[in-house]
């Protein structure tokens, strides 16, 4: 894992014996928060073999209100912490070079401390959460379970449900949770693998495949979405037996994500254009013709399917899909290890950015909730027109769970 530097650095320990090898670290970023002192309550009360990581951040270049906020929120969660009998970390830094000041540095600043931590308890996990979320009673025993049952998975996304709390915000808060789970459904139906939802704060994985793949980025929003991506192809799933309950406030810290959607729908009334169900036609296209590969000789070259688009053809094609399967095949031993070093680079950014380049293309007369109509005939999934299309994607995200496991594995 590359070493971020630190700066203007606080540091408090609690702990009743050690912070090393416990079973699991849940890592809060926080921000510009109000102390959150209800969610440390809710984790303290599920602590067993478990350690809380708090990084409390702001940039250098940030206001003096954000800054006297963080050191407000540290002070408040540290005197709560000090009658608390739970083994906790607790970072403050408000001078973070802006460059790299952001969610992401955050992130990885915390989490490579507990991967630190880990360096003799393989079957350790690392989550993310975020201070403005709620957790189900059960969060640390269910992932607890899962990983000791699952040994071949490294890491799994958590489900997640937004809070409702405002009748007027409400309606935004579905419409993107539904843009969510459309995406992710969409993207299963298409066969593509690593379709798995990318929240940080409803994300876990175990210290040994975080410490492999480098650790956390230091991206200033999406650093889940790429971080993920990276653990993906080594085996993943989803953890449906606890909730993670986030926010649904507005949010300027970040470039995207839950908190600058909500705004920009709220205060500029720019709803999320909706990816065009077609386009995932296309995606499946070219991902069931990848299976076929898989299944050819050691030095085929790559075509293309007849059946496919040419706008996806061309897009593809640009991020170098035939050169890489070629120069692959041209540079492996086996079938196995061409199929895995493919597999590997098939990426979620690149689906994404094709996925967007549709939705530019042909977002006239476009809607969310019409496509998602279209989703559940794909699915064969019976739903009336007074059905809440939200709840409907959940009920087939929980009959459609499937891990993904390494197939090509030497």
């Amino acid at each position: 894992m590359d070493k971020l530097p630190h700066s203007a650095l606080k540091t408090e320990v609690f702990t009743q014996g050690t912070l090393a090898s416990k079973k699991g670290y849940v890592c809060i970023p926080a921000s510009n928060e109000e102390p959150f002192l209800s969610l440390i309550d809710q984790l303290h009360s599920q602590f067993t073999n478990h350690a809380l990581f708090i990084f409390f951040n702001a940039s250098a270049d940030a206001s003096h209100e954000v800054k006297l906020k963080n050191e407000q929120c540290y002070t408040a969660i540290k005197e709560h912490l000090m009658v608390l009998n739970m083994d906790c970390l607790m970072l403050l830094d408000n001078a973070i070079a802006p460059k790299i000041a952001g969610v992401g540095y955050a992130r990885k600043t915390i989490m490579d401390r507990a991967a630190e931590e880990c360096n003799h308890a393989e079957s350790s996990w690392v989550s993310g959460l975020d201070a403005d979320c709620s957790i189900d009673k059960n969060y640390l025993s269910s992932l607890d379970q899962y990983f000791d049952s699952m040994p071949n998975i490294q890491g799994a996304s958590i489900k997640f449900a937004h809070l409702y709390s405002d009748p007027k915000t409400d309606p935004h808060i579905h419409y993107y949770e539904s843009h969510l789970r459309y995406l992710k459904l969409a993207l299963q139906w298409a066969q593509f693998p690593f379709y798995y939802h990318t929240v940080g704060s409803s994300m876990v994985v175990r210290a040994s495949i975080y410490k492999k793949v480098g650790g956390m980025n230091h991206k200033k929003a999406g650093e889940d979405f790429y971080f993920l991506q990276k653990i993906m192809p080594h085996g993943y799933g989803e953890i449906n037996d606890t909730c993670i309950f986030p926010s649904s406030r507005m949010s300027d810290r970040v470039p995207f994500g839950t908190g600058r959607a909500m705004g920009s729908m709220i205060n500029e009334d720019h709803w999320i254009k909706p990816y065009p169900i077609l386009a995932f036609k296309q995606v499946r296209i070219l991902m069931e013709h990848i299976q076929n590969l898989y299944q050819t000789p050691l030095k085929t070259r790559f075509y293309w399917p007849e059946q496919i688009d040419p706008f996806c053809k061309d897009y593809f094609d640009n991020k170098g899909f035939e050169k890489s399967w070629n120069s692959i095949s041209d540079h492996s031993k086996t079938t196995k290890s061409r199929n895995k070093k493919f597999l590997n680079q098939l990426s979620g950014n690149a689906v994404v950015l094709y996925l967007n380049q549709e939705r530019e293309r042909n977002s006239t007369n476009i809607a969310l909730y019409q496509e998602i109509k279209q989703l559940f005939k794909w699915y064969n999934h019976p739903s009336s027109e007074t059905a809440d299309p939200l709840e409907e994607l959940k009920i087939i995200e929980l009959n459609n769970q499937v891990n993904f496991l390494p197939k090509f594995s030497r």
